[in-house]
């Protein structure tokens, strides 16, 4: 629902998959690469929905450097979408991130601020195959928040992490967001676990990180602030 109480309706995923349900036959001719490569078992509800993301663990994509502008959505759950961020999101990054109640830990963005950072995320995106999610809501289609992992270059670790609408807590969608990304990044990404990392006065993110199963690992800082580096092994 837009600020003038209209009702969107929610946008439709590439697949038309339902789960849990039998794997589709796949189609030898399409040139996209198959959904779930190199998964086993059964698909979960918040898998891949889109045939056209760039293939895991990719490193040097030809031809990949707008790809992450076409893709609509990599991960569905229950209720959410997750696509990945464009600098197209980015005056609705400024504006989750003007919230008081959201950027108390997380900070704020200038717009500029705001474009340096959805054009890293994007990069991410195109040189590694993962990164920050737009979260929208399935009924509605409104941009919730954000989620998605992120690597860290100063840690050579990759971090899952989540920000959402204030209007929006309490209501267990940060921890449904989450949940899938850090389903996606063990099954997709080479790692022997993921972190979150988090302020210390954060509780509402410190109960969010116990309910995914992340526990303590450190302490440490980053930009000069004392963080907790929670940690989740590899199942």
């Amino acid at each position: 629902m837009n600020d003038h109480g209209v009702r969107h309706r929610a946008p439709q995923p590439l697949s038309k998959r339902r789960f849990p349900g039998p794997t589709p036959t796949v189609d030898r001719n399409d040139p996209r690469p198959p959904l779930n490569r190199g998964r086993r078992g059964p698909q979960k509800p918040h898998d891949l929905v889109d045939g056209s993301r760039p293939p895991p663990n990719s490193l040097d994509l030809p031809g990949m450097q707008s790809h992450t502008r076409s893709i609509r959505y990599v991960i569905e759950t229950e209720r959410l979408f997750l696509r990945p961020l464009t600098v197209d999101d980015v005056d609705t990054i400024v504006d989750l991130h003007a919230d008081p109640r959201v950027n108390q830990f997380v900070g704020s963005y200038t717009r500029a601020e705001a474009l340096a950072r959805l054009t890293t995320i994007e990069r991410q995106w195109n040189e590694r195959g993962h990164g920050q999610c737009a979260v929208e809501l399935k009924s509605t289609g409104e941009l919730i928040g954000r989620s998605g992992l992120r690597y860290w270059d100063e840690f050579d670790e990759t971090e899952v992490g989540w920000t959402f609408r204030a209007e929006h807590w309490g209501h267990g969608y940060a921890t449904e967001a989450a949940r899938a990304c850090v389903d996606w990044g063990f099954a997709h990404l080479p790692i022997d676990y993921l972190t979150a990392m988090i302020r210390p006065a954060n509780l509402a993110s410190i109960r969010v990180a116990e309910r995914l199963g992340f526990s303590v690992r450190r302490d440490d800082v980053l930009g000069n602030e004392p963080i907790t580096i929670f940690a989740l092994n590899r199942p």
